[in-house]
């Protein structure tokens, strides 16, 4: 791009919220043309870029004529197709597989005057260089080069860099024929300093979300960690903080940031909720020891995913943290509530149970769960899982049932036996509460 003092012109693309753009226009560069099928990063590409002409949505609804005059074509093109997230239906998915045709589309029309971009910038997953056994990597150098473009592309990731994200890509230049025989170019080449050293594992630990295949979060520098470590530790025992917080708030922060801080490879998130139970019995609530936070949490992943980002999103608002967690807390408490509730009546109707004479907590236990499951065939093996006892004993607890009256014996093959209701069961157990 240093060979002419004119201005070069680009068009964006699939734009998203404008990579092309910023880096491109860093060094100078005018965008005459945006394209981005979906209407919330059309409006934040917008903010992002004021000056940015028209942007037009669907490019394959565009009347490829009316695209101006580009020195340099940009696409990230939809990665779905070729990610090892994706199904990898590559060009055969329909909408999005496809979208490559409309780039080498848009080459051809300006071919017709004589006016095809000088290069090619574009993007996708690495998994395209490797997809369908090189076979599609294969069609897009050979129709780049049928359109008259010498072609190459690498995979690069910006810790390479030394840029604290790890997102691996494939990137591919194309430089049109003509120049580069004209020797008003020189051939590209990829740059080949790169220094994987400088933004390693212990360096640098990012939070990769597998499925959409991108870096969702990037910690601060791991140097931060032992003065961050000490902070945390001041804070959560400092009994004079000002303005006052409330524990449980204060447990939530602290469990907010471990997890933003992410200091360990693997199991921040176990860590930052353990932190808070502590936290919670050192202030003297004891009754979250018995709180299922981890269970409520793992049923509203990604609310709990989306309140970490839209507190980092939003100036470091908490109160989407605060909020989330307080929710959790109040479903976990009202679990253990109706849980403390169902063994209570469990309790009590063992209880009325016992009045049969000679019948066990055990016992008791398993009539209650034929009152409520009144078609249940339990065999010596169920009850030896459920109660963790020896065959022996499972197996005298059920002959105690059958003596009494309540449960039959049945073969369930030739040397297998089962325990069901017998016919006397509900006149028995309504006697029982009719006292």
């Amino acid at each position: 791009m240093t060979a002419t003092n004119n201005i070069l012109t680009f068009i964006d693309l699939f734009a998203g919220l404008g990579g092309f753009h910023i880096a491109l226009e860093s060094l100078g560069c005018k965008c005459v043309f945006t394209s981005e099928l979906k209407e919330d990063l059309q409006k934040l590409y917008k903010i992002n870029f004021p000056d940015a002409p028209r942007i037009e949505g669907d490019i394959t609804k565009v009347d490829l004529t009316s695209i101006p005059h580009h020195d340099i074509l940009c696409a990230g093109f939809p990665c779905q197709p070729f990610s090892q997230a994706g199904k990898r239906q590559g060009f055969s998915d329909e909408g999005r597989g496809n979208m490559f045709d409309y780039i080498c589309a848009i080459i051809e029309e300006r071919g017709k005057s004589d006016d095809k971009p000088r290069f090619l910038l574009l993007e996708n997953v690495s998994n395209l260089k490797g997809h369908d056994n090189g076979n599609t990597w294969s069609i897009i150098q050979e129709r780049l080069d049928a359109l008259g473009y010498y072609v190459s592309g690498e995979i690069l990731s910006p810790h390479q860099f030394g840029i604290p994200q790890h997102r691996k890509r494939i990137y591919i230049v194309g430089l049109r024929k003509d120049l580069l025989d004209s020797n008003e170019y020189q051939p590209f080449e990829f740059p080949n300093d790169k220094n994987e050293k400088l933004c390693d594992i212990t360096t640098i630990i990012v939070v990769y979300d597998v499925m959409a295949d991108e870096t969702v979060h990037t910690p601060p520098d791991a140097g931060m960690i032992p003065e961050f470590a000490k902070d945390l530790c001041d804070y959560f025992n400092d009994k004079n903080t000002t303005p006052y917080l409330h524990p449980i708030i204060r447990g939530i922060i602290i469990h907010f940031m471990i997890g933003f801080f992410h200091p360990f490879v693997d199991g921040n998130g176990r860590t930052a909720r353990a932190l808070f139970y502590w936290y919670m019995l050192k202030e003297g609530y004891w009754m979250t020891e018995y709180l299922s936070i981890s269970r409520v949490i793992a049923k509203s992943k990604k609310a709990y995913e989306k309140a970490y980002l839209y507190t980092e999103k939003d100036e470091f608002d908490l109160g989407y943290f605060i909020n989330y967690n307080l929710k959790v807390l109040e479903q976990a408490y009202n679990e253990l509530k109706n849980y403390i509730q169902r063994k209570q009546a469990e309790k009590q109707m063992a209880t009325n149970y016992i009045h049969l004479g000679n019948i066990n907590e055990r016992q008791a236990q398993i009539i209650h769960i034929y009152t409520n499951k009144p078609n249940e065939i339990l065999t010596v093996k169920d009850l030896q899982g459920r109660f963790d006892i020896s065959p022996t004993t499972a197996k005298q607890d059920l002959i105690g049932l059958v003596d009494i009256g309540l449960l039959n014996e049945i073969s369930l093959n030739k040397i297998k036996k089962g325990y069901v209701k017998s016919d006397k069961f509900e006149e028995i157990i309504s006697s029982i509460n009719d006292r």
